[in-house]
């Protein structure tokens, strides 16, 4: 139990640097309308898209393509609630990658973007189709101009990844928007 605490201590103080410094060497992807951005690293390579309301994905460029982060926009149904996007990304992902199973939310919460916005973050575990591969995914959503912006950031699970991940999807900017290096598909 204090192993764990102090892990989680250790992971949250790491979070908190990467969020408040911005990602090193970042490139940013702006989305034209709605006008959102986020920050990826300059490594990172810009992936095929897969579903219909998906608009970018980038990934690091390895063997598995992991960690992948993807922007997804959607209309806002008239009863949107936080969760619609987790139920949709799994929906996605068991479409797309057949065999995927087990997804758990394990955290969830209301957040504020750097920007000043309100947005919602879950973190759902699940297993690859092998049954055996823990997965993570850090999927942090925000509604502008009757649009549910969705960022999704995916890896194996470990604490490494977990927290770039959560860095990256942090930089979500559903406000004013500079062009820094700006990346678009």
């Amino acid at each position: 139990m204090k192993k764990a605490l102090l892990l989680m201590m250790i992971s949250l103080l790491c979070i908190a640097f990467l969020t408040a410094s911005g990602l090193a060497e970042s490139r940013k992807y702006i989305h034209p309308a709605p006008v959102f951005s986020f920050e990826y690293p300059t490594n990172y390579q810009a992936g095929t898209l897969q579903s219909a309301t998906e608009v970018a994905r980038f990934f690091s460029p390895n063997l598995y393509k992991l960690p992948v982060i993807v922007a997804h926009v959607s209309e806002q149904k008239e009863d949107f609630k936080p969760t619609d996007p987790v139920q949709e990304f799994v929906e996605r992902m068991k479409t797309t990658i057949p065999g995927t199973a087990d997804f758990k939310i394990i955290e969830e919460k209301e957040v504020k973007l750097n920007d000043g916005s309100t947005g919602y973050l879950f973190k759902i575990n699940w297993k690859w189709v092998d049954g055996i591969t823990a997965m993570e995914t850090i999927l942090l959503s925000g509604v502008k101009a009757d649009q549910v912006i969705t960022l999704t950031g995916t890896a194996f699970s470990n604490q490494k990844h977990s927290a770039e991940v959560l860095a990256i999807c942090m930089t979500l900017n559903l406000k004013q928007v500079e062009n820094r290096n700006e990346t678009g598909i």
